[in-house]
């Protein structure tokens, strides 16, 4: 008795041992945004109960969820230092864009580096999608995404993590992630392992605020604006109803609180959009886009983002649950996750009349040129998603939102005349969103449960435009429901509402800009150019003006600028930046009380 008591008591302090060598290994990251100096933020790790053997490798992830292709956050990383536990430099060196070796690691107990913010690296194919990266304005604005601040090592993403982060007084924070107040400035996050570490983004800034309740959750609006002349407010109405027009439909997504975040920078360029969380959105775009295509874009990008929490937040496989941050795996669904969301959003948007139906059928028309210019033909869309992430086809992924949302609206079509009216892609996603909500799915099971529900055949649609590569024939689809597609292409132009200045000095026009689509007329010989007087009123700052063009309404300017050392003084139009949009005509062309499209829509 006694001699198995007291093995007893030594088996279960061996576990203790274990258990705290084991589980209790815990990376501590402490971020300081009070001495945020040219757009960057300083990071320390301390490291607990690690036993590193030699050299150790510190990641950064290569892909993260809900993006689909590769990134780079190493390039960012400054001053990259290790430390052992005597505080004695320890030897590392820069193995991959995202990788750092730390040499002898057995006695690691301390990593530091500077991290610059991604959204100031100059515009290229490798620049880091806005809302997936990080934005570090001093006392103004911080946008964290922790898995570009913070890593992980040699390939083990179970480890925890406790986050510190310093803010300065005058800031407040919005995050779907629980924490813990530990003084006026510094709030601790902690996580049970990276993938949690990933889910959602951290917001410091003066953020303007609004909430609405529908559907049993609170959904808070929270706006950043540069130029401080957007908030919340604005778009509430408009929020609203999308929001409540997805809920129409969907209605299970259990959540209480849904957190989302409008970030408008004082860009030049047509760049950002959305990214989708478990409890939260953040959009990012120009806050020089007119208004009318402004609350367009928020429509669209609200009404997608938030149908991501069926896919692939709540409906994903084993794959994307288990997500694969080194990107050496890759879901084979993103015409599920991506083309299917950029379809439904602009369905559900039409027939709750959030848009027009010449809006519909314009946004299909561009979709059609946009996915032509994709030379991708010989791939399917699985082989496509299943590859994304190589160098040779990364250049695709956009075409989810294209070619994918055009099979989808095509199966939507298909399903419909399968089953007399009697189903839809709609209802197919609830039904398969209703099965598999609770726990993840084998990838290659998603196929029959299609069949089961639809009770068509894969073989007559998904085994030819989806896991095949067979061309879509959209005319003869559109015949179905009464549409019908125009082979020549129009042009539309899209507009800004600034003239072009440097990021510091902006100065606004006109709000109401109605830009004359055949008006492409450059008003400056040159990109040097300097405005000096709008109206006789003297421009202090020096202003480069870019990619001017003039609009054929009724407002004059007068403006004095200089160009080549030569003052010249004109009145033009109305100054935009402006871009080009190419599409393909959509037409209905039963006008008729039994329109089939109209009926397709509703259905």
């Amino acid at each position: 008795m006694k001699i198995s008591f007291f093995k007893k008591i030594i088996s279960l302090i061996i576990l203790l041992i274990f258990h705290n060598n084991t589980f209790s290994q815990e990376i501590e990251a402490e971020i300081d945004l009070n001495n945020c100096t040219n757009d960057k933020v300083h990071v320390i790790l301390n490291i607990h109960n690690f036993k590193f053997e030699d050299s150790i490798v510190y990641h950064f992830p290569k892909t993260v969820p809900g993006l689909y292709s590769t990134i780079d956050f190493g390039k960012f990383i400054k001053d990259f230092k290790a430390f052992g536990n005597s505080g004695k430099l320890i030897a590392t060196r820069k193995n991959a864009n995202n990788e750092y070796i730390i040499i002898n690691g057995q006695n690691l107990s301390k990593i530091e580096y500077n991290l610059e913010d991604s959204w100031d690296e100059e515009i290229s194919n490798n620049s880091i999608f806005e809302p997936a990266g990080t934005r570090f304005e001093e006392n103004e604005f911080f946008m964290l995404n922790l898995y570009a601040i913070v890593g992980y090592f040699d390939f083990n993403t179970s480890m925890k993590y406790e986050i510190s982060i310093k803010k300065p007084l005058n800031l407040d924070f919005i995050t779907a992630n629980k924490s813990s107040k530990i003084n006026n400035n510094t709030s601790i996050f902690n996580f049970n392992n990276f993938n949690e570490l990933s889910t959602e983004p951290i917001i410091y800034s003066h953020l303007d605020t609004i909430s609405f309740n529908t559907n049993n959750c609170t959904y808070i609006i929270n706006t950043y604006s540069e130029n401080k002349q957007i908030n919340s407010a604005l778009f509430l109405d408009t929020i609203k109803s999308v929001i409540e027009a997805i809920n129409f439909h969907f209605k299970n997504f259990n959540i209480q609180k849904y957190y989302i975040n409008l970030v408008f920078e004082n860009w030049i360029e047509i760049r950002g959009g959305g990214m989708e969380h478990k409890n939260s959105t953040v959009i990012v775009l120009s806050n020089r886009i007119r208004y009318e295509n402004l609350f367009f874009s928020i429509k669209e990008k609200i009404a997608h983002e938030y149908l991501h929490l069926i896919a692939p937040l709540n409906l994903q496989s084993s794959i994307t649950n288990n997500f694969d941050f080194s990107g050496t795996i890759n879901t084979e669904l993103l015409w599920l996750y991506e083309g299917v969301p950029e379809y439904l959003s602009m369905k559900i948007l039409l027939e709750k009349k959030l848009i027009s139906e010449s809006k519909f059928l314009k946004e299909i028309g561009c979709k059609i040129y946009d996915n032509e210019k994709m030379n991708d033909k010989n791939y399917s869309l699985v082989l496509l998603s299943k590859n994304i992430l190589n160098d040779s086809l990364s250049g695709f992924f956009l075409n989810f939102y294209y070619r994918g949302a055009l099979t989808a609206f095509a199966y939507d079509i298909w399903l419909q005349k399968q089953t007399n009216q009697e189903y839809n892609l709609t209802t197919l996603i609830k039904d398969l969103f209703n099965e598999n909500k609770s726990q993840p799915f084998e990838e290659s099971g998603i196929y029959s449960s299609i069949e089961k529900f639809s009770k068509t055949h894969n073989s007559e649609f998904i085994d030819l435009y989806v896991k095949g590569n067979k061309i879509l024939p959209l005319k003869q689809f559109f015949k179905e429901v009464d549409l019908e597609l125009i082979d020549s292409l129009k042009t539309t132009y899209y507009v800004l509402r600034y003239y072009i200045t440097n990021k510091n000095s902006i100065q606004e026009i006109n709000n109401n800009i109605y830009f004359i689509p055949d008006s492409s007329k450059n008003i400056f010989e040159n990109d040097t150019a300097k405005i000096l007087e709008i109206n006789h009123e003297i421009i202090n700052k020096n202003k480069t003006v870019q990619n001017l063009m003039y609009a054929n309404n009724n407002k004059f300017l007068n403006v004095k600028y200089e160009i080549n050392n030569k003052i010249l003084q004109s009145d033009f139009r109305t100054l935009v930046f402006a871009g080009v949009n190419k599409y393909y005509s959509i037409l209905n062309t039963n006008e008729s009380a039994n329109n089939k499209f109209i009926e397709f829509i509703k259905n």
